[in-house]
């Protein structure tokens, strides 16, 4: 059985296209998040209006660095979903975390003029 983390792990906030400004709910977990006591992380993507999936892996990488195995939960709104799923396939010495949610996912049939790095990188287009 999968070890439960505790109250204290830190929690990966990964916003969408356009992030998650004033009055988002991410912005509003983060806040209920660090009052009780937990550290949030957000990646530092270079542009949140244009969706490009290395540099945007890269920042990924990079706010997942030092945390521990199954010691962290990520949640990923809208073209980070498909930034996590990239993610996850390419990066195996990653750490890994204990709980992800992939929340409202981008239609792929009319996300591709806002987010089409993200979820055209597989198959190449």
């Amino acid at each position: 059985m999968p070890r439960r983390p505790t109250r204290t792990v830190p929690t990966v906030l990964v916003p969408g296209w356009n992030g998650s400004g004033p009055g988002h709910w991410q912005r509003w977990l983060a806040e209920e998040l660090t009052t009780a006591g937990r550290e949030v992380r957000w990646p530092e993507f270079p542009d949140l209006t244009a969706p490009v999936l290395g540099p945007w892996l890269a920042a990924l990488h990079q706010s997942l660095a030092g945390l521990d195995d199954d010691g962290f939960d990520v949640l990923c709104h809208s073209v980070a979903c498909p930034l996590w799923l990239h993610h996850a396939m390419a990066n195996a010495s990653s750490p890994r975390p204990a709980r992800v949610a992939l929340i409202a996912p981008p239609d792929a049939r009319t996300g591709r003029s806002r987010a089409g790095h993200l979820l055209s990188a597989a198959d190449g287009h």
